[in-house]
């Protein structure tokens, strides 16, 4: 009796070794495992990061473009005002005199048809 409860003892002691075992490997692999994943994370966030910053770089240049674009349309108006007030007089007098000046001669073929 005394060789069974010394080999239920030591079967005893044997699983609780395995036990721990199994228990520091577990945690073993579940730090391996989150150094795994904060690395993957790491470089992803990276590729991630320099991609981002491309975008940036390509929207600045647009940006600068458009704000270029939109100097140059705004010096354009400005020049076709200018041009505006100051022949605006000038055509005003035109249209006027073409208007209320008229000529009051006959041309040739409409006097060669009544004579």
């Amino acid at each position: 009796m005394e060789g069974s409860v010394k080999n239920l003892l030591d079967a005893e002691k044997e699983s609780q070794q395995i036990i721990e075992q199994a228990v520091k490997d577990k945690a073993k692999k579940v730090t391996e495992a989150r150094l795994y994943a904060e690395q993957e994370i790491n470089k992803l966030r990276k590729e991630y990061e320099e991609r981002f910053q491309v975008q940036a770089q390509q929207k600045q240049l647009e940006n600068l473009e458009l704000t270029q674009y939109d100097e140059k349309a705004q010096k354009d108006i400005e020049l076709i005002k200018q041009d505006f007030e100051t022949n605006k007089r000038q055509v005003i007098k035109m249209l006027l005199d073409q208007i209320l000046v008229v000529d009051l001669a006959v041309p040739k073929v409409v006097q060669q048809k009544f004579d």
